[in-house]
């Protein structure tokens, strides 16, 4: 069963997998919806945090309905042999809303934080040549501006603090190459992401 689970990516545009084939999400609602959820992974969201994070303060009066039908369509989806009477053990209905329960090899983002908390210890070892490798390895996750396309105010909210992750993680790989003597390597990039953020003064 573990070849059948699906994996999903948050870093770049929203996107899931089940083995090499890739699921096809629905409209952009529908793909926020799912975002919401990837976001708060193993953590039940409410229906009323859902339609403040996909719509604001201006959800449609049918928003609750909208949200069950989009999360319906989510499981067919995600877990297309799951009878119609068959509890979801991926994407789970609660008292008060929606719960999708994840492993961190099923989502970019928790291993993109998990190599960051790696490098960030090796490096507070001064095992530096670790820290690179575990920083390079959070840094080839990378797909692209982070929840692209997706609308809503969570989703610009999460946008900022994953791409402040990106940036920071740059530097950080970039500070610990320095350590080790990497100076040439790291022109080109600096430059560019001196270009990108002019007004980072690190």
């Amino acid at each position: 069963m573990a070849a059948e689970r699906v994996r999903f990516s948050v870093l770049g545009p929203v996107r899931a997998w089940r083995g090499n084939d890739e699921l096809g999400l629905g409209w952009p609602k529908q793909r926020a919806v799912l975002a919401v959820l990837l976001l708060n992974a193993n953590r039940v969201v409410t229906r009323n945090a859902m339609i403040d994070a996909v719509w604001g303060d201006e959800p449609p009066t049918s928003a609750v309905n909208v949200v069950h039908t989009y999360v319906s369509r989510l499981r067919q989806i995600l877990e297309p042999g799951r009878g119609p009477r068959q509890t979801s053990g991926l994407l789970a209905a609660e008292a008060s809303g929606y719960v999708l329960r994840l492993s961190d090899q099923q989502l970019d983002l928790a291993e993109f934080e998990i190599l960051l908390d790696q490098a960030r210890a090796s490096r507070d070892t001064d095992d530096l040549a670790a820290a690179v490798r575990a920083y390079a390895a959070a840094l080839a996750l990378w797909n692209g501006p982070p929840l692209a396309g997706i609308p809503g105010p969570l989703a610009a909210t999460e946008q900022a603090r994953i791409e402040e992750l990106h940036v920071a993680a740059i530097e950080d790989r970039a500070e610990a190459m320095l350590g080790l003597g990497g100076h040439r390597e790291l022109v080109g990039e600096l430059a560019a992401l001196a270009t990108a953020h002019p007004l980072r003064e690190r």
